[in-house]
């Protein structure tokens, strides 16, 4: 699998060569840039075995209400008068949130032995979005066009220390680190009126890879910096809503609503020991919601 740190090299270079380097003049740029609020949440489960028993529910994790600032870079290139290549940049970082690490020894979350808040009020969340657009239908106040491309999502999420330590003398900084990789596909509408201008995006994420490395610093038993992993095949979707104003030719303000959720069904946990050994055990799923506001300014070029 494409390393992070390598996606976001190749970004990076298609972004700046769409922006910067254009080899038609007569082509026709816009560039994007957008700030707001983001809130989502992340929760997964995995069983006591590889057969989804001893119990159902082991161990669950829940990550709530993780805010903080979203910020976006986009471009739009024309390819030709009809065809697109869109491309999207996203930053969040995490300064609030919540998460509870329960454990039980019954099926069906029975016999809780084990039931911790933490507080999760750091990390960072990034997203790469690059598609081909085609504009099967414009007659200048109303476009419709479907479009189809790659989709990827890198967090790393903490567990930290609530009000009372975990252990006395101890600091709990655990990080979780999940991956949503996938092909998306979707349908984009637009309607202009006045000085306004709307549309409606939707993006279905399917070929989903979900995939996640945790580091459990206080649990001696495991191993360092390496504990476990997640792996599991999924699928989710997008939608937006953007308002633009016209104000002048090439400056439009814009107010943008996004809501995506992701969902993988179930997979396999490897647990790696302090000793050399590894174990395995069923991923139930995983769940991802999140929503964002934001408001930004579209640069024609």
């Amino acid at each position: 699998m494409v390393e992070m740190k390598e996606l976001y090299t190749i970004f990076i270079f298609i972004l700046l060569h769409n922006v910067v380097l254009p080899q038609n003049l007569d082509s026709k740029f816009t560039i994007s840039m957008y700030s707001g609020i983001n809130q989502e949440s992340l929760n997964w489960s995995i069983s006591g075995d590889i057969n989804g028993m001893n119990p159902n529910i082991l161990s669950e994790l829940k990550w709530k209400n993780l805010r903080g600032l979203e910020t976006v870079v986009s471009t739009q290139f024309y390819l030709s008068k009809r065809f697109l290549f869109n491309t999207a940049l996203t930053h969040q970082k995490i300064t609030v949130g919540k998460v509870t690490d329960n454990d039980y020894a019954g099926d069906n979350r029975t016999f809780n032995t084990s039931e911790l808040d933490l507080k999760s009020d750091k990390g960072h969340t990034l997203i790469l979005d690059a598609n081909f657009a085609y504009k099967l239908f414009n007659d200048g106040r109303f476009h419709f066009q479907p479009q189809i491309g790659y989709w990827g999502k890198f967090q790393t999420l903490y567990l930290l220390d609530g009000d009372v330590p975990l252990i006395s003398g101890k600091l709990l900084n655990s990080t979780s680190r999940p991956n949503w990789q996938g092909i998306q596909y979707g349908v984009t509408a637009g309607l202009s009126y006045g000085s306004f201008f709307s549309e409606l995006e939707f993006n279905t994420i399917y070929i989903l890879n979900y995939s996640a490395k945790a580091n459990w610093n206080l649990q001696t038993t495991f191993n360092h910096p390496l504990s476990f992993v997640h792996s599991a095949k999924g699928n989710g979707f997008q939608i937006s809503f953007v308002q633009t104003a016209s104000l002048s030719a090439n400056f439009l303000p814009f107010v943008k609503f996004k809501f995506s959720t992701l969902k993988s069904g179930s997979g396999k946990d490897m647990l790696f020991l302090e000793n050399g050994e590894i174990e395995s055990s069923k991923l139930n799923g995983v769940d991802n919601q999140s929503w964002s506001i934001l408001f930004g300014l579209k640069i024609k070029i």
